[in-house]
């Protein structure tokens, strides 16, 4: 069964069936009037601006903070690296022996102290005194004097060493580690603030869509008024087809605008505060045309890439040449009561050589006082195994400075390549901002002159409500643009180490 219609030509409304509809368009027309007025007039005295919404979000990064605690372990690292290479006091008692000789109490005891300086070619002073002492008073006319026997003092010294080498690629380690764990953190503030300004677009992005499906429900709530101007009846399938649709679309829309609260409110806690009011309205304004353009003198030097290249193949250099595979060093001293020569005092000299796995000492022994003649000592020692790794180190050295040498140059064409990307991303974005900004001028006039034109009765609702919406949509679409800018700027910065 056909359902009655009225005569009324399409198109045209039925002024009585209006009457609800047109008080509840102007309802919502007064509603977003006020809604724009507060946007962008009102909201910024009470809406915390960026510069403290970014404050509290970075106040709040889990990450900065446990960055920000291992620079300061780096640093107690590099401390102790300083200490371990720097110059060294030891002082021992030695073994203390307590015995019985003859039926009388007796103790031996060996103190000694030792003084090194590992930037001194690992020079080291030492001095050991043993000594025996019993009750009996048999080494001293009954007094309970200590009998000294060898004791010494002694410089030894490194000739040829890689020592010398090895400390400082030890304490360039520690410093790189120190400097790298701060860029760590620097870098981690430069992350945080671009994720804060990812979370900030897509509000702004949200809010686009909101406006969007604000719009469609509007529109599909006209788009009924006019079925039942027509005549349709409220159980035909004209206007069920539409009642359907625009429930849809104000179901759609009041979902889409409960998750842009639930995620206004997250970023929120993530800011630090217990809500927001609403979004910040202003932007830090970004001239990417005044900003020096990436790609400048110095930005190669400092790009993360050929910078971390570069100082792994200084480093590498360094380390290998501090695999010395000769050693040699030189010992001297004197002997107070040495055994060896009758008691006497001796001088006494050495030296020792090490070269793959072989190994040759000699030293001789030499009385000041009298005595018997001199002592030599000779000593000769072969390692295989150090002989067979020392044949495969300079094969493995090669390798590694070649490795180095092409992660350089990949990394000098990461260069390239980056330098390209950024540019062109910049132009672009240079692009769509004056694109942006025309079309929110044109929309602000369009609605400007729309609102004008309804007033008088000029143009329908629907038309008047789009051309606030749309002019809502290109406002945040300026802000999402401004964000991405500031976004591009920090992914730029990030390209380059700290100065």
């Amino acid at each position: 069964m056909k359902s009655r219609r009225r005569t009324t030509p399409p198109g045209v409304f039925y002024a009585g069936s209006l009457q609800p509809v047109k008080a509840l368009v102007c309802c919502l027309a007064a509603f977003f009037v006020c809604y724009a007025a507060y946007a962008q007039n009102g909201a910024e005295e009470e809406l915390p601006d960026v510069a403290n919404l970014l404050a509290g979000f970075l106040e709040n990064d889990i990450e900065l903070r446990e960055l920000a605690i291992k620079a300061r372990q780096a640093e107690l690292g590099r401390r102790q690296a300083g200490i371990e290479n720097g110059f060294d006091l030891t002082l021992s008692t030695g073994t203390m022996s307590f015995y019985s000789e003859n039926g009388e109490a007796a103790f031996s005891v060996t103190p000694g102290a030792e003084l090194s300086f590992p930037r001194f070619n690992s020079t080291t002073l030492g001095v050991s005194v043993p000594m025996t002492m019993n009750s009996g008073g048999n080494s001293g006319a009954g007094e309970n004097n200590p009998v000294v026997e060898n004791a010494r003092l002694t410089l030894s010294t490194a000739l040829i060493s890689p020592a010398g080498k090895q400390r400082t690629v030890t304490l360039l380690r520690s410093d790189r580690a120190l400097l790298e764990a701060r860029r760590a953190l620097a870098r981690r503030g430069r992350t945080a603030e671009r994720e804060f300004y990812e979370r900030l677009r897509s509000l702004y992005e949200s809010t686009v869509q909101v406006l969007t499906l604000e719009n469609t429900a509007y529109t599909k709530e006209i788009d009924m008024a006019l079925v039942r101007s027509q005549g349709y009846a409220p159980s035909s399938v004209q206007y069920r087809t539409v009642e359907l649709e625009a429930a849809d679309a104000h179901r759609t829309a009041q979902e889409q605008r409960r998750r842009l609260r639930r995620d206004i409110s997250l970023f929120a806690r993530d800011c630090g505060l217990s809500a927001l009011a609403g979004l910040p309205q202003r932007i830090p304004q970004t001239d990417l045309e005044a900003a020096p353009e990436f790609g400048g003198e110095g930005d190669r030097e400092r790009f993360t890439e050929i910078e971390a290249a570069q100082w792994a193949r200084y480093i590498g250099d360094l380390s290998r040449n501090a695999e010395g595979q000769v050693e040699l060093s030189a010992q001297g001293g004197l002997t107070a009561n040495n055994t060896h020569v009758d008691g006497s005092m001796s001088a006494d000299a050495g030296l020792t050589l090490s070269w793959r796995g072989v190994s040759l000492s000699a030293g001789t022994e030499l009385p000041l006082n009298g005595g018997r003649s001199a002592a030599f000592t000779l000593s000769f020692g072969l390692n295989t195994g150090r002989q067979r790794l020392g044949a495969l180190s300079g094969e493995g050295k090669a390798l590694a400075a070649e490795s180095e040498a092409l992660a350089l140059r990949r990394a000098e064409r990461s260069w390239d390549d980056t330098v390209d990307s950024v540019r062109t991303e910049r132009a672009d974005l240079m692009w769509e901002r004056r694109r942006l900004a025309e079309q929110y001028e044109l929309y602000r006039e369009l609605a400007r002159d729309t609102t004008i034109q309804y007033q008088s009765g000029v143009v329908t609702e629907s038309e008047y409500r789009k051309a606030i919406t749309n002019e809502q949509r290109a406002h945040y679409q300026i802000l999402a643009a401004d964000v991405q800018n500031l976004i591009h700027l920090i992914d730029a910065a990030l390209y380059v180490v700290e100065e």
